[in-house]
Order: C-alpha cells, then structure tokens, then sequence
C-alpha cells in the first residue's frame, strides 16, 4: 500500500511528495533556468555535456525520455566536442534496443496469453 500525504499525493520512502504535474513544472522551469546559466557559461559546458552523456547510459527508460530531450537541447555542444558525440550515440542506440527488446518481450507476453486463453476455451476480452 502507497503512503499519501496530507493533500492526498503518494509520498515515498524519502517523504518527498510526488505528483507528476508538479513535477512536470518543476522540470520545465529548470530547464529554463538552465539555458541562460548554460549560455553565459556559469555552468561548465564539457562538465555538463557530458554529465549528460553519462545520465543516458545509466538511466532507465521511464528517464530516458527527459534525458533524450536535454541531449537534444544541447547537441550541437555535444556535437562541438567530439569525444562526447559517439558515447552519446552508443547510449542512445542502447536504449533503443532496450525498447525493442522490451516491446518484443510484451509481443510475446501478449502472445503466449492468447494461446493460454485458446486452449482453455476463454473467450478474449473486448
């Protein structure tokens, strides 16, 4: 059973309060932050780029959507700094395997499931 808080939003084992609309803000304005930061060179630009990097080879796929879109913003510094750009091609390319892989496992999930159903003369669910 999840623990809530007092406003009713899941709380973890930490106590920080999750709700993913607050969190979505909370990610967009950091983000806008960060870009003037990044651009007047007050944030370390190898330092950042390739915490980057290192973010899209360690994060799982419900992070690799967020990563993607800072790897994004900030390719063409990647690009730039040539050592960064095939490590980031290798991870990215590693998660979309990850993808595959787990689309493909889903697939055969979903596959096996009909035959169980099938043999035990179950109707299939609309």
């Amino acid at each position: 059973m999840q623990k809530t808080g007092t406003d009713g939003f899941p709380v973890s084992r930490t106590g920080i309060v999750f709700d993913s609309n607050v969190q979505i803000f909370a990610n967009k304005v950091s983000l806008k932050l960060l870009r003037p930061f990044y651009d007047e060179g007050l944030v370390d630009h190898r330092t950042f780029l390739t915490w980057i990097v290192l973010q899209m080879a360690a994060c799982n796929l419900a992070q690799a959507g967020f990563v993607a879109h800072l790897a994004d913003e900030y390719l063409d510094g990647v690009l730039e700094k040539r050592p960064l750009a095939k490590p980031l091609l290798d991870a990215c390319i590693a998660k979309l395997n990850e993808v595959r892989l787990m689309v493909t496992y889903i697939r055969l999930s979903l596959t096996i499931t009909d035959q169980d159903d099938f043999r035990s003369g179950s109707p299939k669910q609309a």
